[in-house]
This record gives structure tokens, sequence and C-alpha cells, in this order.
């Protein structure tokens, strides 16, 4: 970006018209800062209950009716996706945002999550992969959770029950599980929460494939290679649905499929 064009897109910016103009809206509400203790990055000491996801659980889990999870690395593990099926066995609506293959900046993580895509979705959880930049609209990318980088998702955002948020560093991973030292601040606001989960529901769509489970023929009962998945989108007004990776070449597909099977998930 040019000078000049960085200089107009300031002047342009919504948010910083309104702190000129000191007509930012406010939403009271009380703030909680969550994160792990710096004895994390000692490998000697494994005090779990200090850790950020520790402190972080008890909101996250007791969801009541909705849960929405933006995460650009997710690769949720076993024990966690226990835990998410026994939110959609309560009744609680469950939707997560990533990064897809074509958007992410680290290859070797989508190939971490992929094998949960299908469990997730035949657990009932409502699942979305994020575009390529290069395929969302001037007028999309203003309305999405965009970033500098390749990848066209950063934000690690968490909504629950349109009632608390919490934003922070902290990807849903292995990696910021145990390895990372990370931090974020649990916002209990219900106005806020609610006009976030609203700008969710109006504009996921238009810059996400929305991921659906497809049954094949299977010789086996039980199999998940009974299951395919489609992405589903919206291209010049009309449906589109792909049956691979949408935008993505067969050697980066192959490359993925190929790390999925290396032993490396810690470190992910």
């Amino acid at each position: 970006m040019q000078k000049s064009e960085y200089v107009q897109a300031v002047r342009e910016s919504t948010f910083l018209q309104n702190l000129t103009n000191q007509n930012l809206p406010f939403s009271w509400g009380k703030a909680y800062a969550i994160y792990d203790e710096p004895e994390k990055a000692n490998p000697n000491i494994h005090d779990y209950q200090s850790y950020l996801t520790s402190k972080a659980k008890p909101h996250l889990f007791d969801t009541q009716s909705e849960l929405i999870l933006i995460s650009p690395y997710y690769i949720p593990r076993e024990q966690r996706m226990t835990k998410f099926k026994e939110l959609t066995v309560r009744g609680v609506r469950v939707r997560i945002l990533t990064n897809s293959l074509a958007s992410t900046d680290v290859s070797i993580v989508y190939a971490g999550y992929k094998p949960y895509r299908i469990p997730l979705l035949r657990a009932g959880i409502e699942l979305y992969e994020s575009m390529p930049t290069n395929n969302v609209s001037k007028q999309q990318k203003k309305h999405s959770f965009g970033g500098s980088s390749r990848a066209s998702l950063h934000t690690k955002l968490y909504i629950l029950d349109r009632k608390k948020i919490f934003v922070g560093s902290y990807n849903f991973d292995p990696r910021s599980l145990n390895i990372n030292t990370e931090l974020g601040i649990l916002f209990e606001n219900k106005e806020l929460a609610e006009e976030i989960a609203q700008w969710w529901d109006n504009h996921v769509d238009s810059w996400a494939y929305k991921l659906n489970l497809v049954e094949e023929e299977s010789m086996e009962e039980n199999d998940e290679s009974e299951y395919g998945i489609e992405w589903i989108t919206t291209e010049n007004g009309k449906e589109q649905r792909y049956t691979v990776e949408p935008h993505t070449s067969f050697w980066r597909r192959f490359g993925v499929d190929f790390m999925s099977i290396l032993p490396i998930e810690d470190q992910l």
C-alpha cells in the first residue's frame, strides 16, 4: 500500500472518525484477565490449574444455549472433542470457524485439524472455514476478521451464550494449550456479545465456506470413511459446492494428507 492510500484509509476509518469526534459507543460490563502463569514455560513445572485453559474451561464448557468459536488454528484433540459432543447432546448450538487450507499460512496445522472435521460434523457441530482473501470481494473484506498476511483469519474469539466474550492470543490447539504462554480478556457484557453474534449471523456465509457432511457407500458399519465433506459457498450469486478443499492444488492437498499421518500433533 502506498503512503497516500494508507493516509486515505485512515481518514475513512469509521473508528478513527468516531474517536476524533468523541462519539464512540460505550457498553459497560465486567472484564477479567485470564492468562498462563510464566512458570508454564518451565518444562519442570506442571501446575495445570495455573493454565489459561483451566481458568477459562468453566466458562467455555458451561454454556447453555450457544457457543461461537473462532480460532485460526484449531486442533481439538480427543479430550476436547468429548467436551464439544457433551455440549451438543445438551442442546447447545456450537459453531466453529477456522482457516481453510487455501487461506491458512501453516499447512501442517491444517493437517492436524483435518482428521477432526468429520467427527465434529457427526457430533452436530457447525463447521466453517474462512475463504482466502483473494476470493473475498472488497465489500466482504470490510465485514471479515481479516489480517495482513496470507491467512484471511487471525482473530481468536469465543462468544458464550451471547452474554460473554473471550478474546486474546489463545489458539484452540495443543501448542497454545501446553507450550505457549497465552493471555486473553473475558468480557461479561450481554449487549456487546449480542452485537458481535448478530454480526456473525449476518456475514459469516459471505466470507466462509460451510462444511457439510455427505454420506458415501461403505462396506463396514460405522466406518468414518463412509462420509465425505462438501464446502458450500455462494459465488456470483449462485450456490457453489466443492468436494475437495476449495482453491487448492492436488500437490498441496497431497502434502497435507502426508503430514496428517506424522505423529507430531503435540507440537502443532
